[in-house]
């Protein structure tokens, strides 16, 4: 007896010490080889589709796309070897040839952590408790509390946060479904998650902060396993590219992550780009390149547009404008209205109807993602009027068409971009091979037709298709969030009036217009999916129709061409994805007296794609969120940003004056991103005692730095 008393004590006390009720990422081991082996024995076939995809990804992206175009090692430093200390890099990157990059990734391309006060949440949301299984904050053998955060996009696999789930879990959809308060003065204070809880990036918490890598961490490898495939790669590749040639991640090569649930002035890009721009500037002396891929577009523009003429021309070489849907995106009718098909993976496995709604309700980037009314804004609009002669003229000479012109195609409504008789694909399937625009007139044809009722890309016919039909959300919410949107101005298509490269995809079929033969409220107001009943399709990237983002590039193009010189207005080079028609043209049109290259001339270029090395093809690899990993254009921007600029005064650089611990910290604390939303004023950074100077001294910028 006494022996079995001792075993009994024995065990209580290893219970008590070591026995953990926290709800952890996953519910087994928390390791990603642990999730991959659970993935695959269950989707067995998916997963070594997965697996597949994912190796014939990495071998390609690796491979050097020619002995010509293999970037040589550190070949953006003066000095390749001078990798010894971080300030030794810096410094041979100020003398280099390269520009600083800054990356901002599209929708639901940042991961995002959630952050838990569980004794708060419990208080306050104790549905969103029971909702995810928890029932106690504290140490108890009998019921989970959870952690104090985890990775909310995308959660791993087992997590009790994640969005996909087989059994109707609402717990995904709870954290991200906020609460709308339309009375606050400030648009930051309209957007309140539940008590208890806080959602921000990856890499600005407490358990992934020494995880950030210069903020690509959140921008990379989405998929929260260590296979990945083409659409959830992200900045991956360009981040590993631009690694080798010599950038130092949160020095010269800034990704910035953001809560794509919300609309600009609300998320976090509203105060850090603009200030990480002037960052990287004060760092290097240099103009930086700024590259937006899909929503992050609708964010760069806002930002761009509130800077100074004369910050710009002193701060920004270029604007790589990828895919943007500065015209909305039809998709987002599908989406709001009856949910996405393509979250649902099979077997009742994926993101369901519940947190897909939520999601939707949720994100005003739903708002700035509804079509817009470009084609009746600008109707009578000199730029719009020559968009619509060149749609007419293509009908003429361009798909099927055997007529040879006879009219003068000099003449030709934006001549620069390649005639409608000329040979732009070839070996694509889903694209003719003549040069064309295939841009739709959305003012004539509509994006969504329900019950026999046409729906089209206007103010008040969008208004009009969500008051009848959206059952998801308030109507009243909807609409506020939807102003909010409008206050950042990108459906205006501000000219951001700086050197512009606008790279756009044309060969896979995208969705165009959506029709329903019944009425998706019925479905959506009891938790259903709404699904249409047909979708018809156009030229696009797979995801953004041609007419959702071409309009944009050739408006700038107009006003470059007819008022660059009066206006500031700047050249843009309109690159087609996939093309062979003037292949890899030139991108610089000259050197100015220090040699540093430049572009003044609006025009367009053809950009080679992977897809393209074996025709036949579909090209379904090189589509929207696919193609920023194709090395073709991560090469491509690799030249962008080869400005050739010289620093004049390279001992003011903050880079040159630091410490080298100075710098690592500089480097560590990431304080573009992670600095108070207030705290905008970059040279008072280097004004704080914490900045060490050489010699442990405390360094003053102002004591040691000429400003420029």
């Amino acid at each position: 007896m006494l022996g079995i008393s001792i075993l009994l004590i024995g065990f209580a006390t290893a219970v008590l010490l070591f026995y953990d009720n926290t709800d952890h990422a996953t519910r087994s081991l928390r390791i990603k080889e642990t999730e991959v082996h659970m993935y695959s024995f269950k989707y067995h076939d998916q997963f070594h589709s997965f697996q597949e995809e994912h190796n014939q990804k990495e071998t390609k992206t690796e491979q050097p796309l020619s002995a010509k175009e293999s970037p040589v090692q550190n070949s953006c430093l003066m000095n390749s070897n001078a990798v010894s200390t971080p300030k030794e890099q810096l410094q041979s990157f100020i003398e280099g040839d390269c520009a600083p990059v800054i990356v901002l990734p599209g929708l639901m391309a940042t991961k995002l952590m959630v952050q838990i006060d569980c004794e708060t949440l419990m208080e306050h949301h104790p549905e969103i408790m029971e909702a995810c299984g928890w029932s106690t904050c504290s140490w108890s053998l009998w019921g989970s509390r959870p952690a104090s955060e985890y990775l909310l996009w995308i959660g791993t696999l087992h997590s009790p946060v994640s969005p996909f789930s087989f059994d109707g879990s609402t717990c995904f959809g709870r954290f991200v479904n906020y609460i709308y308060n339309a009375s606050a003065d400030n648009i930051h204070d309209k957007y309140v998650f539940p008590k208890g809880t806080k959602v921000t990036w990856y890499g600005n918490t407490p358990d992934t902060m020494d995880d950030a890598d210069g903020g690509f961490s959140a921008v990379s490898d989405l998929f929260p396993l260590p296979i990945q495939v083409a659409a959830t790669k992200g900045f991956s590749g360009l981040g590993k590219h631009f690694s080798n040639l010599g950038y130092q991640k949160g020095l010269t090569l800034f990704a910035i992550p953001y809560n794509f649930l919300l609309t600009y002035h609300a998320n976090e890009v509203s105060y850090t780009l603009e200030r990480t721009i002037r960052y990287a500037y004060t760092l290097t002396g240099k103009k930086v390149v700024i590259v937006g891929h899909s929503l992050g577009n609708l964010n760069v523009l806002p930002a761009l547009n509130s800077m100074s003429q004369e910050d710009k021309d002193l701060m920004v070489s270029s604007y790589v404008a990828i895919t943007p849907p500065f015209g909305g995106v039809p998709k987002t009718l599908q989406n709001a209205l009856g949910g996405d098909p393509s979250f649902r993976i099979g077997m009742g496995y994926g993101v369901n109807a519940y947190n897909q709604a939520r999601i939707m309700e949720a994100a005003s980037s739903t708002q700035d993602l509804t079509p817009k009314d470009v084609f009746h804004r600008f109707r009578n609009e000199a730029w719009m009027q020559d968009l619509l002669a060149r749609i007419e003229l293509e009908k003429s000479h361009g798909l099927n068409s055997t007529q040879e012109s006879s009219q003068d195609l000099e003449s030709i409504p934006y001549s620069f971009f390649p005639p409608p008789t000329e040979k732009c694909f070839n070996g694509f399937t889903e694209r003719a091979e003549r040069c064309q625009l295939d841009i739709s007139d959305l003012a004539t044809e509509p994006v969504a037709t329900i019950q026999g009722k046409h729906y089209h890309a206007n103010g008040t016919s969008m208004r009009e298709i969500f008051s009848e039909r959206y059952a998801i959300g308030q109507h009243d919410d909807f609409f506020d969030k939807w102003n909010d949107s409008l206050k950042s101005n990108a459906d205006e298509m501000q000219n951001p009036n700086v050197p512009i490269v606008f790279i756009y995809g044309s060969h896979l079929p995208s969705d165009f217009r959506y029709e329903w033969d019944y009425p998706p409220e019925n479905n959506t107001r009891r938790g259903l999916f709404a699904f249409p009943s047909r979708v018809i399709r156009t030229g696009g990237d797979k995801t953004i129709p041609l007419s959702s983002t071409l309009p944009t590039a050739f408006k700038w193009a107009w006003e470059h061409i007819h008022r660059g010189t009066n206006e500031n207005v700047k050249s843009i080079k309109i690159t087609e994805y996939c093309s062979t028609y003037n292949k890899s043209g030139s991108l610089w049109d000259g050197r100015d007296a220090s040699g540093a290259l430049f572009m003044n001339t609006t025009s367009y270029i053809g950009l080679p794609c992977q897809c393209g090395e074996n025709i036949p093809t579909l090209g379904k690899e090189c589509f929207h969120a696919g193609m920023i990993n194709d090395p073709y254009l991560i090469n491509y921007i690799g030249v962008i940003s080869r400005t050739h600029q010289r620093v004049t005064q390279k001992e003011t650089t903050v880079g040159f004056r630091l410490s080298n611990q100075a710098i690592i910290e500089l480097q560590s604390s990431l304080p573009s991103l992670r600095r108070p939303r207030e705290d905008q004023d970059v040279m008072k950074w280097f004004e704080e005692p914490m900045i060490v100077g050489e010699n442990n001294s405390t360094f003053h910028f102002n004591n040691f730095c000429t400003p420029f």
